[in-house]
């Protein structure tokens, strides 16, 4: 099966692409930076294997372009809470307007396997804060 890894460049995705290629996949990364040394320690020889598109999840043609041919999507490319706050535009074009592209992409292609990941963020505060104690 061919796979597009979005955001593959990070932590989790380079241990996704080292067992996703351990198990016979082809591989896709598409990433906003050239792939590093910490990608191709993790992921090892078959890191040779892995095709790197570089480009913006925002910018719906590169998506549909690097998930030409692919039988699968792992959307991992997103940016967390605290940089969202720094910077809510930039937070909003990666985080919404970069999954609209994918699934457009995905969409338009007919690519029906998809797997969409996200953070912890989404759960809000610790419930520990007030005023919201985990004990009421």
């Amino acid at each position: 099966m061919q796979i597009l890894i979005t955001g593959g460049g990070g932590f989790i995705g380079a241990w996704l692409a080292r067992r996703l290629a351990g198990d016979g996949h082809r591989l896709r990364v598409f990433e906003s930076v050239e792939r590093s040394a910490q990608f191709n320690g993790i992921v090892g020889a078959a890191a040779a294997s892995v095709e790197w598109r570089i480009g913006d999840i925002a910018d719906g043609q590169a998506v549909r372009a690097a998930a030409e041919g692919c039988d699968g999507i792992v959307h991992l490319a997103g940016v967390l809470t605290p940089a969202c706050k720094a910077d809510p535009v930039r937070g909003a074009m990666i985080n919404l307007v970069g999954t609209l592209s994918v699934f457009n992409a995905a969409q338009a292609l007919g690519i029906r396997r998809i797997v969409y990941t996200s953070s912890a963020g989404v759960y809000g505060p610790d419930d520990e804060t007030t005023p919201r104690p985990i004990t009421h």
